[in-house]
C-alpha cells in the first residue's frame, strides 16, 4: 500500500532547520552590527556634549586661570613655563588631573582623568588633560598653547582629542625659565571672550538651586551625577 503522508521527512526537516539558522545568525549579526553604531554614535554625541560644556565653562578665563595659578583649588598651582627659547617654551607640557566648573574652592570637577564626564556614553573615559605647544604671541610675557583632553576606554572608535585653543599670561618678574602663570582665556570659542558669558556653580552640593544674577539669563545647564556628591553648574548671558 502506497504511503500518503504528506508530513515533512526527517531530511527536509534538517534543511529546514538549516536554512533558519542562517537567517538567524545573519540577524543576529546585523543587530549587533547595529547596536555598535548607536554605541559609537552616542560616544561622538558624549564628546560634543563635553566639548561644549569646557567651552562655555573656560570662556570667561576664571576657571582655567584658578586651575593653573590658585593653589587653593588645584594643589599643583602654580604652574610654571620655560620660556628660555621659543623650543623650550613649545615642549612645556602642564598635566592636569581635572577641570573644575567654577573658579570656587570646592567646585565639582567638569572632567577628570579617568573617570566618564558625560552621562551619555559611561565607555568615554578621559585619558588625560595636557596644556602644551606654547608659541610666544609677540606680547611680553603672552602665549598660545593648546589645552587637549585625551579619551580611552572601551571605545567603539578611537576618537580624536579635544584641543581648545588659550591664551596664557605669565608673571613678567619671574626668571625666563620658570615663569609662573598669572592668567588663561580661552581662545577657541565661538562667542568672543567677555561678551558676558558667565559660567556659574550652583554652590551647593545637594541639588539644583541655581539662578543667574540679575541681568543675566540661564542658556544652559548641567546637572552633575559623576561626582561624590551632585552638584549643578550653568552659563548666563548677559541680557
Amino acid at each position: 500500500m502506497r504511503n500518503t503522508s504528506s508530513g515533512m521527512s526527517l531530511v527536509e526537516l534538517l534543511v529546514s532547520l538549516g536554512i533558519l539558522s542562517i537567517i538567524m545568525i545573519g540577524m543576529s549579526s546585523y543587530m549587533v552590527a547595529q547596536q555598535r553604531e548607536a554605541r559609537s554614535l552616542t560616544e561622538v554625541l558624549a564628546k560634543i556634549d563635553i566639548e561644549k560644556l569646557l567651552l562655555t565653562s573656560l570662556a570667561d578665563g576664571s576657571v582655567c586661570t584658578a586651575e593653573l595659578s590658585n593653589n587653593a583649588l588645584n594643589a599643583s598651582a602654580p604652574y610654571t613655563i620655560d620660556t628660555t627659547s621659543a623650543t623650550t617654551a613649545a615642549a612645556t607640557v602642564i598635566n592636569l588631573s581635572g577641570l573644575h566648573a567654577s573658579s570656587a574652592v570646592g567646585s565639582p570637577f567638569i572632567i577628570q582623568t579617568g573617570s566618564a564626564p558625560s552621562p551619555m556614553a559611561e565607555s568615554l573615559k578621559v585619558n588625560s588633560i595636557t596644556l602644551t605647544n606654547f608659541i610666544s604671541t609677540g606680547i611680553a610675557d603672552q602665549y598660545k598653547a593648546d589645552l587637549i583632553i585625551a579619551f580611552n576606554g572601551a571605545l567603539i572608535r578611537q576618537l580624536r582629542p579635544i584641543i581648545l585653543q588659550s591664551i596664557i599670561t605669565t608673571k613678567s618678574t619671574d626668571p625666563i625659565n620658570a615663569k609662573k602663570i598669572t592668567g588663561c582665556t580661552s581662545g577657541s570659542s565661538d562667542v568672543p571672550v567677555g561678551y558676558g558669558i558667565m559660567p556659574k556653580w550652583d554652590g551647593n552640593w545637594t541639588g539644583n538651586n541655581f539662578t543667574c544674577p540679575t541681568g543675566y539669563t540661564l542658556t544652559f545647564q548641567h546637572y552633575d551625577c559623576h561626582c561624590s556628591n551632585n552638584a549643578t553648574w550653568a552659563v548666563c548671558i548677559k541680557n
